[in-house]
């Protein structure tokens, strides 16, 4: 039965308010390159490279996110935005609401604050707000001066960002100060490590008969996803440099498995099927299909090393360790 897409219900202790413009992109537009990433068709645009930052915030400090920007008056530009930070390894299960709209104020930055404010007295007041929330810790990345418009004792929770340059490291640092967490726990990330996932028996199963609903039919044969599939490829996304495919299946399987089950949306270093695999040894004449997965193939590209696909740190996940015998040499 295919998991459901979010973590189980309970308190969230920390949460983060976003903004995006300025936070997430940045007024530079022609500058970000490589990591322009536009979104919709009504001109707006995310930097991949503010969005790893991001990321690195929300793993540190194992926050969640409330949507305080602009955004959150259109629902396409809210779904683009997930979509964006799930393919950076953001759990769409780190979404957790949005503050309502308050019009009385003088400036913007006034009402950005009264908005704040009423979400944290709602999630205080209503023991099952959102869902059952309970915010200990929070900061509000901004590109507005939220700390002029506030008391004094919430300045410290108010983060600035330049609207020139987006979220910086410093501002990542600042929050996870508030978070209460040392000056040591964030720095930029090593080179981690890559994950590569068996298909076939390993997050999925076929069957043509069973009382469980299927996570997609086809004819006479359904597909089924392992119990908490989503929630573990969440796992995998926020905690590996990369996350990749590899199939003994043909191509055509394999598209229709990501695109029906595991979800095109995510950011997947390379989905590899049937014909990236090599003859097993035994098969001098060539008649079997082949199925032997030969990790060199990986390892050989500069590209996916980047991507912590390297021989002294790629895990792998296999439902048929015989499979990966020529690429492992015994180890």
């Amino acid at each position: 039965m295919r998991a459901h897409r979010h973590a189980p219900k309970h308190n969230f202790t920390r949460v983060v308010f976003l903004d995006v413009d300025g936070v997430l992109n940045s007024a530079a537009e022609h500058a970000a390159g490589s990591d322009y990433i536009p979104v919709g068709s009504g001109g707006l645009w995310l930097e991949r490279n503010l969005l790893l930052r991001l990321r690195d915030l929300l793993h540190v400090g194992q926050a969640h996110v409330v949507v305080s920007s602009s955004w959150r008056r259109e629902q396409a530009a809210i779904e683009a935005l997930k979509i964006a930070c799930a393919q950076v390894g953001i759990a769409l299960w780190r979404f957790i609401g949005q503050t309502c709209e308050i019009r009385v104020g003088r400036t913007a930055a006034s009402r950005r604050v009264a908005e704040i404010q009423a979400y944290l007295r709602c999630s205080a007041q209503r023991p099952n707000f959102a869902p059952r929330l309970g915010v200990q810790q929070w900061v509000a990345l901004d590109d507005m001066d939220l700390a002029s418009q506030c008391p004094q004792h919430l300045r410290k929770n108010m983060i600035r960002t330049d609207p020139h340059h987006g979220l910086q490291p410093e501002q990542v640092q600042a929050a996870l100060q508030v978070f209460g967490l040392s000056e040591n726990r964030w720095e930029s990330p090593p080179q981690g490590k890559g994950i590569i996932l068996d298909i076939d028996g390993t997050l999925i199963d076929t069957a043509s008969h069973s009382p469980l609903q299927p996570a997609y039919s086809q004819e006479a044969l359904a597909i089924y996803g392992r119990p908490h599939l989503q929630t573990f490829l969440d796992f995998c996304f926020e905690n590996f440099a990369g996350v990749a495919l590899w199939s003994t299946s043909d191509e055509e399987w394999c598209k229709l498995v990501v695109d029906k089950v595991l979800g095109p949306e995510r950011s997947w270093c390379f989905q590899w099927c049937q014909q990236h695999c090599s003859e097993h040894l035994r098969d001098k004449e060539g008649e079997e299909i082949p199925v032997c997965k030969k990790l060199r193939k990986v390892w050989k590209s500069s590209t996916r090393r980047a991507c912590g696909f390297h021989r002294k740190g790629c895990v792998i996940i296999e439902a048929q360790l015989r499979r990966l015998q020529r690429g492992f040499r015994g180890r």
